[in-house]
């Protein structure tokens, strides 16, 4: 007979609701990311049967910056730039904006359109441009954009998904063997539960234990895990509560994935910090270890922090040449690789000399 588990998680890798508002940035674009093909099979089922996915996609996120770098249009929740190869055409190249939107906004058509020429100009190739509304207002839904002055006609039309529209299709969605299904779950239950903690309880842990159940291959549920839990935030009380509860009825094999949800989390945690000001972020650390005495175990979170990072991005445990490597680096080089542990292709890339 199989041990039962006890225990809980670390400490949650974000703060508590109540202190900062629901995340859906973060998590929908590691979801684009790391779905893209699902994302698109379950959401634009046309646009995933016409692309070559024998070939490569590529994020262009710095592209992307770049184009839209003085196009003031209000907040973005997610844009993402991604080059893709149709099957048609000799394998042809094109780009495709996808934005997911949280809210409702009043220049949305335009700042899509604005983007779309944008990208259009700057990279000179064939755009198309698609739109994820991920807001509560049933009544807002935007797909085109378009004026005329004296017989000069504008009209740019995009496809958009609503995901409220998903409302009443969720045990469908459920059954699915898509994760990004179960990520728009995660996300409507989040927006269903907005300042109900029992409810979001009780949801988050019928949603972990079903997927728990699921029989997929580790490495997926695992994932599903970890993005459930950054989308499904709770007080860190009930955070404590719930993975107690989980922990105490689940079999030992479900104690590796509260464990890398752990550790995946870090992770998640440092990467979030890099995007939203890195020395803010280490510059807080170290006063805080200052203040417990702990300065000589800040500087060995950092570097552990970046060795977890790096042995999670790349798949696989770095060389002892390395790990030395990490621990005799001073705080410059550190925080070099750091940032380049966000867009580097391969392990290599992190570690190759500054360009001069």
């Amino acid at each position: 007979m199989q041990r039962k588990l006890t225990g809980t998680p670390a400490p949650s890798r974000r703060k508590s609701r109540g202190e900062e508002e629901d995340d859906y940035d973060s998590p929908w674009k590691e979801t684009i990311e790391c779905y893209f093909a699902d994302f698109l099979a379950l959401l634009f089922p046309e646009l995933h049967a016409l692309i070559d996915w024998n070939q490569e996609h590529v994020f262009l996120d710095q592209e992307f910056r770049a184009v839209v770098r003085n196009a003031r249009q209000g907040k973005r929740t997610v844009d993402k730039l991604v080059r893709v190869h149709l099957k048609a055409g000799g394998s042809l190249c094109v780009y495709l904006h996808i934005e997911i939107q949280a809210s409702r906004e009043h220049n949305f058509q335009k700042r899509m359109y604005t983007y779309h020429y944008r990208i259009f100009d700057k990279l000179d190739g064939l755009v198309g441009s698609f739109a994820v509304l991920a807001d509560d207002e049933p009544g807002w839904n935007p797909g085109q954009y378009s004026y005329e002055i004296a017989g000069s006609r504008l009209k740019f039309e995009f496809p958009v998904v609503k995901l409220k529209a998903f409302e009443q299709r969720q045990d469908e969605l459920l059954a699915c063997d898509n994760p990004v299904a179960w990520i728009i779950v995660a996300h409507l239950t989040t927006r269903a539960t907005r300042r109900h903690n029992d409810q979001r309880y009780q949801a988050k842990r019928h949603l972990i234990r079903m997927l728990l159940g699921k029989g997929w291959p580790e490495q997926k549920i695992l994932h599903l895990l970890s993005v459930l839990d950054w989308i499904l935030t709770l007080p860190e009380e009930l955070e404590q509560s719930l993975w107690q509860e989980i922990t105490a009825d689940t079999e030992e094999p479900a104690m590796n994935y509260v464990t890398s949800i752990e550790r995946i989390g870090i992770q998640k945690g440092l990467q979030l910090g890099l995007e939203q000001g890195l020395e803010q972020g280490l510059e807080r650390g170290r006063e805080q270890g200052r203040e417990q005495g702990l300065e000589q175990g800040i500087r060995t979170g950092e570097v552990t922090l970046l060795l977890t990072v790096l042995e999670h991005r790349f798949g696989s445990e770095l060389t002892e040449t390395l790990r030395n490597r990490l621990f005799a680096a001073d705080e410059a080089r550190l925080k070099e690789w750091m940032i380049r542990c966000l867009d580097a292709k391969t392990l290599s890339d992190v570690f190759a000399p500054p360009l001069h």
